[in-house]
């Protein structure tokens, strides 16, 4: 029995004696209420003194290039290093590399010595690049590594990456996870299939659900016998070395990702994230820190509509919106409001300096500029000819995003333009926005921590639909190429305003009352201080 297993039955063996004494004095409904309350304080004890556990799902993979849910995703960064972290502000920071040079379309990294990995071997750059080229081709990193065509060794300890168009932050999507070769999926399958048939008459070798690649991170998974889920250990070992006050981490398995929190006020997890992407948010019974993410959420605008097409309707749009009304009532707090389509955190735009007058008032003048002076019988705003009426879609299923595209079209109102709200589900959401079948919609993609506008400007981008006018775009990437400044792309944006950035979502981060400095989690490193977490 192990020492976890022995308390719990010890927890277990005072309860029932409890149990026992109350009964042995007739216990009312007072003293259930009490025996409840003592049984809660044990399994607090139990809790306060166990080893960390953390939730996975036992249905997914934990290879990080494998992992669909975000909880064995998250887990990743505990098993596996990089050559990059992203720091608070979105900078790279240096975790395996050295240092680095961007010239042109050219990245140069240079790799620490004396790097290796849980199994003992040294790190080299050929290992770099087999983790680079399973990357490029994995869903998790794809995106990311797309301006990246190609990576070289030129020495040693040196790495030449290639981009397909120039980008001054393209440094910070060199986070993916490096592993040792021969340790993907792929070639654990093809060697477990090559000693099947070099042994056709022994039993089927053993699956490689329960394997991962080999990594050199804080942690080393380990499945020990006869028990159903798996534990984390410290790789004291690790480059620069690693000496958590959590030694061992329990993982335990979590069928449904909405039961997380409830599984934490149990006690069966100390640690759950929730990235609120489901559009709902739950108090919960626990420390409660935000989680900076980098999910913009957006206003799309068809500039197909004749209306749409038009700049200044679209920049009146963007003035009249309250943005922190959104924030508020929508979102209930956990966003983070911004007038740039980049994070608010990212250095280039906290210190961007733009004016940005805001209002009703300033909303009609722009307006009535554009001669939109007019307002029919029925109550729209028009210039004579085209008229201000439009249809806003929204998935149904997402109540931060419902409520956005309320708070949107209650202060379109106050200047006589009229927006339809029709909500349906995701699926069918996506669709209709792929197809163009909307005049606005409301939003959201999760940038790479370069924050790339590919995704609105690059023709075939996903968020690029209804987007014809190339004002931002052209100067976008003459920013990208050093021609102009960010500060000369701001107001080429606001003049084109191609969509509407409101807000940065933020997730939250929820861990039992025992557990100690759990509140500094960042953007690209869930468990950034899980070296100082302690009970």
């Amino acid at each position: 029995m192990t020492f976890s297993a022995f308390k719990k039955c010890t927890a277990l063996f005072l309860a029932a004696v409890l149990l026992l004494a109350l009964a042995g004095c007739g216990g009312t409904t007072e003293d259930v209420s009490t025996q409840t309350q003592v049984s809660t304080e044990l399994n607090s004890a139990t809790i306060r003194y166990n080893d960390l556990r953390l939730p996975y799902a036992k249905a997914d993979s934990l290879d990080p290039f494998e992992a669909k849910s975000a909880m064995n995703r998250q887990l990743s960064t505990l098993m596996y290093d990089s050559l990059f972290t992203v720091g608070e502000n979105f900078e790279a920071k240096p975790l395996l590399a050295k240092e680095y040079l961007t010239d042109g379309l050219t990245v140069t990294v240079s790799v620490n010595t004396g790097v290796r990995f849980t199994d003992g071997t040294p790190m080299s750059v050929s290992d770099i690049l087999y983790s680079f080229d399973i990357a490029k081709e994995s869903a998790v990193y794809k995106a990311r590594l797309a301006n990246i065509e190609s990576a070289s060794a030129a020495g040693e300890n040196v790495l030449l990456f290639q981009l397909a168009s120039p980008d001054p932050y393209a440094v910070a999507c060199l986070d993916f996870p490096i592993i040792k070769t021969g340790t993907s999926a792929e070639d654990r399958e093809r060697a477990a299939e090559a000693m099947e048939n070099e042994q056709e008459d022994s039993p089927k070798s053993k699956s490689t659900d329960k394997v991962v690649p080999v990594g050199s991170g804080r942690y080393i998974l380990q499945y020990e016998e006869n028990e159903a889920d798996p534990v984390l250990v410290a790789f004291n070992d690790r480059f620069k070395g690693f000496f958590p006050t959590m030694t061992t981490i329990q993982l335990v398995n979590v069928t449904d990702a909405s039961a997380l929190f409830y599984s934490l006020e149990i006690g069966n997890i100390s640690f759950a994230f929730d990235d609120l992407s489901s559009g709902k948010y739950t108090r919960v019974n626990a420390t409660i820190s935000e989680y900076p993410m980098n999910n913009l959420v957006y206003l799309g605008m068809n500039q197909d509509d004749s209306a749409l097409a038009i700049p200044a309707v679209r920049q009146a749009i963007e003035a009249a919106i309250d943005r922190e009304d959104v924030l508020n009532v929508a979102f209930q707090g956990h966003a983070a409001v911004t007038h740039t389509p980049f994070n608010p955190l990212w250095t280039e735009a906290s210190a961007y300096e733009g004016e940005w007058t805001k209002g009703e008032k300033t909303a009609q003048e722009i307006l009535e500029e554009a001669g939109f002076d007019k307002i029919n019988s029925y109550g729209v705003r028009n210039n004579g000819r085209i008229s201000l009426n439009f249809t806003m879609i929204v998935p149904e299923d997402n109540n931060f995003k419902w409520m956005t595209a309320q708070q949107i079209a209650k202060k379109l109102k106050t200047l006589n333009i009229k927006v339809n709200i029709t909500a349906m589900p995701s699926e069918q959401f996506l669709t209709e926005v792929e197809l163009g079948h909307f005049d606005l919609y409301v939003g959201e993609v999760a940038l790479s921590a370069n924050m790339s506008m590919d995704a609105f400007f690059g023709g075939s981008g996903a968020m690029a639909h209804g987007i014809w006018a190339r004002t931002a775009a052209d100067a976008y990437y003459s920013f990208l190429a050093g021609e102009i400044n960010f500060n000369a792309f701001m107001e080429a944006f606001k003049q084109d305003m191609p969509f509407v950035p409101l807000c940065f979502r933020k997730g939250i981060v929820a861990s039992v009352k025992e557990l100690q400095n759990t509140q500094n989690a960042r953007y690209g490193d869930l468990y950034e201080d899980i070296e100082d977490w302690h009970f």
